[in-house]
């Protein structure tokens, strides 16, 4: 005779997140934690043009959009999400502190 096999249900360590929560842990970490990493870093000393909350979510979107953007497309970014940058103050926070800040948000957001 031949055995039957009893599905086996694994339950899972944690439910999914609604998308709800998603939305609010992404606006958290692209709003609050990278105003503070920019601070920390030194990534924005004083606010001027951008700050945290403007100079990473320029890049988050503009990088969805086109992965290796060069400094025209992330200006046009900046200036969708009402910061009106050149290129080249763009190009200005390309700098160990602005690598630093996007490190400390990334960290946040995958913790």
């Amino acid at each position: 005779m031949i055995g039957r096999l009893e599905p086996t249900i694994t339950p899972r360590s944690a439910p999914m997140p609604s998308l709800t929560q998603v939305a609010t842990a992404m606006q958290h970490v692209l709003t609050t934690v990278a105003e503070t990493a920019a601070h920390s870093t030194g990534c924005v000393q004083r606010q001027r043009a951008f700050s945290g909350a403007s100079w990473v979510p320029t890049l988050a979107f503009a990088c969805l959009d086109t992965p290796q953007p060069s400094l025209e497309p992330l200006a046009q970014h900046a200036t969708a999400l009402g910061v009106a940058v050149t290129p080249q103050a763009l190009d200005q926070r390309f700098k160990p502190a602005g690598a630093a800040c996007l490190v400390q948000v990334l960290a946040a957001a995958v913790t």
